[in-house]
Protein backbone atom coordinates (compact mmCIF):
# COMPACT_ATOMS: atom_id res chain seq x y z
CA UNK A 1 0.00 0.00 0.00
CA UNK A 2 1.27 3.45 -0.90
CA UNK A 3 1.46 6.31 1.55
CA UNK A 4 1.51 10.07 1.13
CA UNK A 5 5.26 10.22 0.58
CA UNK A 6 4.86 8.17 -2.62
CA UNK A 7 3.01 11.13 -4.13
CA UNK A 8 5.57 13.82 -3.31
CA UNK A 9 7.88 14.73 -6.17
CA UNK A 10 11.65 14.50 -5.72
CA UNK A 11 11.91 18.27 -6.20
CA UNK A 12 9.45 18.92 -3.38
CA UNK A 13 11.24 16.43 -1.09
CA UNK A 14 14.43 18.41 -1.67
CA UNK A 15 12.69 21.75 -1.03
CA UNK A 16 11.11 20.41 2.16
CA UNK A 17 14.46 19.06 3.34
CA UNK A 18 16.14 22.40 2.69
CA UNK A 19 13.41 24.13 4.68
CA UNK A 20 13.93 21.77 7.61
CA UNK A 21 17.68 22.34 7.45
CA UNK A 22 17.19 26.12 7.60
CA UNK A 23 14.63 25.82 10.41
CA UNK A 24 17.11 23.76 12.45
CA UNK A 25 19.91 26.25 11.84
CA UNK A 26 17.69 29.21 12.74
CA UNK A 27 17.11 27.55 16.11
CA UNK A 28 20.84 26.97 16.47
CA UNK A 29 20.37 23.22 16.90
CA UNK A 30 23.04 20.81 15.77
CA UNK A 31 22.00 17.70 13.93
CA UNK A 32 23.14 15.71 16.97
CA UNK A 33 20.93 17.73 19.34
CA UNK A 34 18.01 17.38 16.95
CA UNK A 35 18.49 13.61 16.73
CA UNK A 36 18.50 13.35 20.52
CA UNK A 37 15.41 15.54 20.98
CA UNK A 38 13.43 13.64 18.32
CA UNK A 39 14.79 10.21 19.27
CA UNK A 40 15.92 9.79 15.67
CA UNK A 41 19.21 8.96 14.01
CA UNK A 42 21.55 11.58 12.61
CA UNK A 43 21.48 9.66 9.34
CA UNK A 44 17.68 9.83 9.02
CA UNK A 45 17.65 13.58 9.70
CA UNK A 46 20.45 14.10 7.19
CA UNK A 47 18.55 12.03 4.59
CA UNK A 48 15.42 14.11 5.16
CA UNK A 49 17.31 17.42 4.97
CA UNK A 50 19.04 16.41 1.73
CA UNK A 51 15.93 14.90 0.10
CA UNK A 52 17.41 11.41 -0.25
CA UNK A 53 14.96 8.52 -0.46
CA UNK A 54 11.30 8.60 0.51
CA UNK A 55 10.08 11.32 2.84
CA UNK A 56 9.93 10.00 6.42
CA UNK A 57 6.59 11.48 7.47
CA UNK A 58 6.79 10.57 11.19
CA UNK A 59 10.22 12.21 11.39
CA UNK A 60 8.97 15.23 9.44
CA UNK A 61 6.17 15.66 12.00
CA UNK A 62 8.64 15.44 14.90
CA UNK A 63 10.86 18.10 13.31
CA UNK A 64 7.94 20.40 12.55
CA UNK A 65 6.83 20.13 16.17
CA UNK A 66 10.35 20.71 17.52
CA UNK A 67 10.88 23.72 15.25
CA UNK A 68 7.34 25.02 15.79
CA UNK A 69 6.84 25.18 12.03
CA UNK A 70 3.86 24.64 9.76
CA UNK A 71 3.77 23.26 6.23
CA UNK A 72 1.93 24.77 3.30
CA UNK A 73 0.69 22.09 0.91
CA UNK A 74 -0.15 23.01 -2.66
CA UNK A 75 -1.72 20.11 -4.50
CA UNK A 76 -0.97 20.01 -8.21
CA UNK A 77 -1.17 17.27 -10.76
CA UNK A 78 1.89 16.24 -12.71
CA UNK A 79 2.86 13.32 -14.90
CA UNK A 80 5.85 11.12 -14.27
Amino acid sequence: MKDLSDYISPENRIKFGESMHWARNERRLSIEETAKKTKSSIESIDALETGRGQLDLPLACKLLELYKEKVFINVESYND
